[in-house]
């Protein structure tokens, strides 16, 4: 593995959990309501995962920096552990209505945003570099 990678990832992960932290606290957990700052923080995640795995795909990104931006910067931005507590935190409080929504929209609309992202990023760099 290459230094430069290893700088890709360090870079890229800094600046993903920046952000992650900038939305966390621009929409805090508030209980009784879905977390929104790490919702945004694991749907923005995917959305540019998607894109980067769809650049990768059709071969614009090698040498590993497709692969290091998206375990650097979307490792970074997304978090599983914090969805994770904060999910069993509304399910102990009874809030399972919350709980449940958190588990739904987070999974679904994550797999389907990067889905629909690395599709839509690889069919239209093919067409243009056809």
């Amino acid at each position: 593995m290459s230094i430069w990678l290893l700088v890709i990832v360090l870079l890229a992960g800094a600046v993903g959990s920046v952000l992650r932290f900038g939305l966390s606290r621009r929409w805090p957990a508030v209980q009784g309501k879905v977390p929104r700052g790490i919702l945004w923080a694991n749907l923005i995640g995917s959305a540019i995962g998607g894109v980067i795995a769809g650049i990768t795909g059709v071969g614009l990104l090698g040498g590993g920096v497709g692969h290091a931006l998206f375990a650097g910067f979307c490792g970074g931005l997304t978090t599983f552990s914090t969805w994770a507590v904060d999910t069993v935190l509304a399910a102990r409080e009874r809030q399972m209505r919350v709980a449940v929504i958190n588990v739904t929209v987070t999974i679904l609309a994550s797999i389907l945003l990067f889905l629909f992202l690395f599709f839509i990023t690889a069919l239209t760099l093919n067409s243009v570099m056809e």
